[in-house]
């Protein structure tokens, strides 16, 4: 017979107004700038959203170089004028600091509070932490993880987990960096980290899961001799984004004139004001 599948847990209808909309609900034009690995979720939501979304896509594999990946974002930020949008939806977290330092130039930038895209798959900070105390060694795979990887691609796993083939593929950068003895030391000592991994997490969520995607996980689960756990991925965070429901412990607003900053608390980011030249000039000088 065929197993049952789990369906996504969705915000229910009933939600909050958003603090740019009035008693008189009304649709906003919002600007998505999104990371390709949300490419389904994202479509799926915005199709369903009250609102007008326009969708930017960031590719995936620019989580390796994340200067690049910041610049790419913010041109996109910058592209984007108030006439065109009343807000621009990031669909990123921290994301190993690829957001630190993103600038609301003309618009307010909306950004869910999450430390990466695990958070936004799983739904809210509080069951990522549960998930991370029980089991800190897991790999976590949706079927976007191999869909959206170019052939230069190596890294298929959500967040900052590494596997053999990605680590083996940074060899030639450390020899040029570092000479060839200690980039067979470091490649050897980040390898010695993969033991410590004691699972691979494959977060379904139909209309997504996909049989042939669904294989890659599970050869992966296998080359990592690792046993293989299905977890209901959770949409909540994703769906208010889209739906215009940002509340504060959950969404960062950053209104023009300021950026974002890793807070290091609870809250994960924070706006930040952007000093004037003159300002950082005169603070310089004194």
């Amino acid at each position: 017979m065929p197993r049952p599948m789990p369906m996504p847990m969705l915000m229910p209808m009933s939600m909050p107004m958003s603090m740019f909309q009035s008693e008189v609900k009304v649709s906003l034009r919002l600007a998505a700038i999104t990371c390709e690995i949300f490419y389904r979720e994202i479509c799926y939501l915005a199709a369903q959203s009250p609102h007008v979304i326009t969708l930017h896509f960031v590719r995936k594999g620019l989580h390796e170089v994340p200067a690049q990946m910041r610049q790419v974002v913010q041109e996109l930020i910058d592209g984007i004028k108030p006439d065109q949008a009343d807000a621009i939806l990031l669909v990123f977290g921290l994301c190993g600091n690829v957001v630190d330092g993103l600038t609301a130039r003309h618009v307010p930038l909306i950004i869910p509070r999450a430390h990466d895209c695990i958070t936004l798959f799983l739904g809210s900070r509080e069951r990522y932490q549960e998930e991370f105390s029980a089991n800190p060694g897991t790999y976590y795979y949706t079927s976007a993880s191999f869909e959206r990887n170019r052939p230069d691609e190596k890294r298929a796993s959500l967040g900052a987990a590494d596997d053999e083939e990605t680590i083996n593929a940074r060899y030639a950068q450390y020899v040029a960096q570092f000479g060839e003895d200690n980039a067979r030391y470091l490649i050897e000592l980040e390898k010695s980290w993969l033991n410590n991994y004691s699972r691979v997490v494959y977060l379904t969520a139909p209309p997504f899961d996909l049989p042939h995607l669904r294989e890659k996980v599970e050869e992966r689960a296998a080359a990592h001799k690792l046993p293989l756990v299905e977890l209901p991925a959770d949409y909540s965070l994703l769906k208010m984004l889209c739906d215009g429901d940002w509340p504060d412990d959950k969404f960062l607003t950053v209104p023009p004139g300021h950026m974002i900053k890793a807070s290091h608390d609870d809250g994960i980011i924070k706006a930040v004001p952007i000093s004037p030249p003159g300002d950082r000039q005169t603070r310089q000088a004194g």
